[in-house]
This record gives structure tokens, sequence and C-alpha cells, in this order.
């Protein structure tokens, strides 16, 4: 994606109409995208002010609140995109992953369900989480391969169910599963499936390399509850990666994760995760 020219298309919008939410959601957005994550705040709550009810403002405030790991605010401002289009795939999506994160899995099953229905594949990675949580990774792993393909990585389907089978399985599938990414080394989403192998500082060093414009197919993945996204939080290389990458900032600035918090008495960037 050209961010440069999207952010140039975004501010000739609001030349033409100062008062355009949507405008002002897509700046918010492309300085997410070029990880200015404290840069990204302002425009998204300006596209809030104008219009507290439009579904693209609400939609990415909740992406970016999502990523920086305020689930409970997130679900709040997703809620308002659900209320103004009750049958938006992704909207419903991230309300699914949002009871996922908080423990309430019968809810986001059925959410994820309805996301399919509607023709959203994204549904499916929620599903692949359940059906491994219920000691079935197989019938995850097929789940799972069809949600992360509608992100369109390098990856086929057969080697994300590999990856995922390596997650929740033993030591050869996850050896397996990352043989799988070392063919794909600079995938844009090779460091987004090193964190399903626990394997954090790999994952790290990937997405500063090479990740994604798209952080939040990064981001919320540190925020599952899943053993493998608990790892990647609480490891050591995370307090230096966050700094680095200007979470550590942004959470200064405005609010900590959910699940992390400061611990200053170690250092002024210093936290402790659950």
């Amino acid at each position: 994606t050209n961010w440069a020219a999207a952010e140039k298309a975004a501010h000739r919008a609001i030349d033409i109409d100062a008062k355009s939410a949507e405008a002002y959601a897509a700046l918010g957005y492309i300085d997410f995208s070029r990880r200015r994550y404290r840069d990204m705040v302002e425009p998204a709550q300006r596209a809030i002010a104008i219009d507290p009810n439009d579904v693209t403002a609400n939609f990415w405030m909740a992406n970016q609140l999502a990523a920086m790991g305020r689930m409970a605010e997130t679900e709040t401002v997703n809620d308002r995109a659900l209320a103004a289009d009750p049958a938006n795939a992704l909207v419903i999506f991230y309300k699914a992953m949002a009871r996922w994160n908080r423990g309430d899995k019968a809810t986001a099953v059925k959410l994820a369900k309805r996301t399919e229905a509607l023709g959203g594949p994204l549904g499916e990675l929620v599903l692949g989480y359940s059906a491994a949580a219920d000691g079935d990774p197989d019938a995850g792993a097929e789940s799972f391969s069809q949600g992360f393909s509608a992100f369109k990585s390098g990856f086929s389907k057969e080697e994300l169910a590999a990856i995922f089978r390596g997650s929740y399985g033993d030591e050869a599938k996850r050896t397996a599963g990352l043989a799988v990414i070392a063919a794909h080394p600079h995938d844009q989403f090779a460091g987004t499936l090193l964190l399903l192998l626990g394997e954090p500082e790999q994952s790290f060093a990937s997405f500063e390399r090479d990740g994604i414009g798209l952080s939040d197919a990064y981001y919320t993945f540190l925020w599952q509850p899943d053993a493998w996204s608990r790892r990647a939080r609480q490891h050591q290389a995370f307090q230096a990666f966050a700094k680095r990458i200007g979470l550590v900032d942004y959470w200064k600035q405005n609010r900590w994760p959910d699940l992390c918090q400061p611990t200053p008495e170690r250092g002024p960037d210093a936290f402790t995760c659950q």
C-alpha cells in the first residue's frame, strides 16, 4: 500500500469537506499502519467527534484500541459500529474476538458463525481457536487456515494448517510448522505466525523487519487468552520490542493495555503483563 499517497488523498478529502468523519478515520488508520501510534489517536478521535455513530470511524477506532491491548474499550466502541450496521460481518468478527479475548467462548463462537453466515471468512479464526481449546486441533487447523487466508498472505491453506497444528501439537509438529515459516522468511505475516509457534523473539524481529502495514493483524494476536499469546507478552524480549516500536510511548500517553501495567520501580519504561 502506498501510504504516502493515501495520506495525501485523505488530506484532500478534508480540504473539500472538513466535516468528513471517514477522511479523519482514514488518517488515523494510515498513521496506525505507518506505526505512528501516538499520532493516530487525534484523527481517530476527531472522526468520532464529527459523527459519533459513523460505522467507519468507530470501527477504525476499535481497530486501534484492540491492537494496543485496550480490550474493554475496544468492545464499547465496536458496539457503536455494530448498532449502526448490525449486519456488518467485519464488525461482528471484531465483537466475536472481543468476547473470545474476555473469556466468553460461547458468545464468541455464536458471533463467529454469524460472521460466516454473512460471508465473512475471519470468523473461522475464532472457530479454530475454539476447536483447539476443546481438544480438536485438526478441526481447529482447518478453520484457522480458512480464516487466516483472508489476510492474503503468501502461505497456502495447507501451510497455515500445519502451522496451527504446530501451535497446539507436540514438538515434532511445532518443528514442522517452523519449517513452513522458514520457507517464507520475509512474508509480511511470518511474524504473526511465529507468535503461534511460541517464538516471540523471532516474531518481534520479523515484525520490525518485514512486518505488515495491517498492524492489527499482528498486535491483536498479542492479547489473546491462548498460551502462545501469553508467552509472547510475558517474554523478556517484549519489553524492549514494545519500547522500540512505539507501543510504550503510546501507552504512557494514553492508557496501558488491559493485561499490562507499568512497573516504574524497575525502570521508566518497564511493565509487566498477565
